[in-house]
């Protein structure tokens, strides 16, 4: 397997992942536990992110593995982008990866938030900014300057969010529930 920089990026072999009866087919990819998972909008690959620093695509149809090398910790975010082939990937300690996971590349990465430790990513509605969510705080990542802006440092204890399918609302779970219209930013 060459480094996720090369063109010529290979799926490692699956031969030897035990398939089960019920068309569940068990992962193999990683040593440590699993943090993050994300399909693709075409449904054509899952995205998969561990404690063990892995982030691996698998093409659902064949589940061959690309691994995509770039992190330092352990992945605890991914999301895809709805309208093209890029996906965003985050750390636990704060860095975060803008990749064309078509081509298996990585596109440009943003250690502002070093130390932040995120808890989750959401790509904007008009998917050119990413919401980035840490333990106390909400920023915006503009992806085009590659700058990251504090929006919320108020937040409680933050344990999880979602964003609706619109991604005009994001939900954030702490100390309350908090939810909020994000379409202004």
């Amino acid at each position: 397997i060459k480094d996720s920089t090369s063109s010529s990026i290979q799926p490692t072999n699956t031969e030897n992942i035990p398939k089960s009866t019920t068309n569940i087919i068990l992962q193999a990819g990683h040593q440590m536990d699993i943090m993050a998972l994300s399909y693709s909008p075409d449904g054509k690959y899952l995205a998969t992110g561990g404690l063990d620093r892995k982030l691996i695509l698998w093409q659902t149809k064949t589940m061959l593995q690309y691994p995509l090398i770039g992190h330092n910790g352990g992945i605890i975010s991914i999301d895809f982008n709805p309208y093209s082939n890029r996906m965003v990937s985050a750390d636990h300690y704060g860095k975060i990866i803008l990749w064309d996971h078509l081509n298996f590349k990585k596109i440009k990465s943003n250690n502002q938030l070093k130390g932040k430790n995120i808890k989750k990513i959401f790509y904007s509605k008009n998917a050119k900014k990413v919401w980035l969510l840490t333990r106390q705080a909400l920023y915006l990542w503009n992806i085009q300057d590659n700058q990251i802006k504090l929006i919320n440092n108020q937040l409680l204890s933050v344990k999880s969010a979602a964003i609706s399918t619109d991604k005009k609302y994001l939900a954030i779970v702490g100390g309350d529930v908090t939810l909020g219209n994000v379409t202004k930013n």
